[in-house]
C-alpha cells in the first residue's frame, strides 16, 4: 500500500501564472505542467475558479495614484496568447481588443485599421473613431 500525497491549489491570476512559466526554465519538471495549465486557459478549457477585486494601494484608496488596470492587462494577455496559439478560436471582440490595444500603442497597421473599423461597425453598429 503506497502512501498518498497532500496536494494543493495555489491561486495565481493570468499574469502570476504567465510569469511563474516565463521565469521557470523549460527543463524544470514544474515548466511542463504549469505550461499546460496555462494552454487550456488560453484555449478556454479551464474556467477562473473565482474572481476578486485587486486590493488598492493606499495612495490609490485616497485617490493620489490612478486605479490599477491590472484586470484589463490580464484579459488582454489572455487574448493575445489565444491569438498566438488557436487564432481560429478568437471571436470578433477579441478581434476588436487586439486591434484596439494596437491603435492605442501606435502600432497597428492600415490593413488592421480597415478591419477595426468593420468590426466597430458589426459589434456596435457605429462609428466610434477608434481606428481613424
Amino acid at each position: 500500500m503506497s502512501k498518498k500525497l497532500d496536494q494543493y491549489r495555489p491561486c495565481f491570476n493570468y499574469l502570476e501564472l504567465t510569469e511563474l512559466v516565463s521565469l521557470l526554465p523549460q527543463s524544470h519538471p514544474l515548466f511542463l505542467k504549469l505550461s499546460m495549465f496555462k494552454y487550456k486557459i488560453d484555449m478556454g478549457l479551464n474556467a477562473p475558479a473565482f474572481a476578486t477585486a485587486p486590493r488598492q494601494s493606499l495612495e490609490q484608496s485616497i485617490g493620489a495614484e490612478p486605479e490599477s488596470n491590472i484586470g484589463y492587462t490580464a484579459q488582454l494577455a489572455k487574448v493575445q496568447s489565444k491569438a498566438n496559439y488557436a487564432p481560429q478560436l478568437l471571436t470578433p471582440a477579441d478581434k476588436y481588443e487586439l486591434l484596439g490595444n494596437k491603435a492605442i500603442i501606435g502600432t497597428i497597421t492600415e490593413e488592421e485599421k480597415a478591419e477595426g473599423r468593420a468590426l466597430e461597425l458589426e459589434l456596435y453598429q457605429m462609428d466610434m473613431g477608434t481606428f481613424a
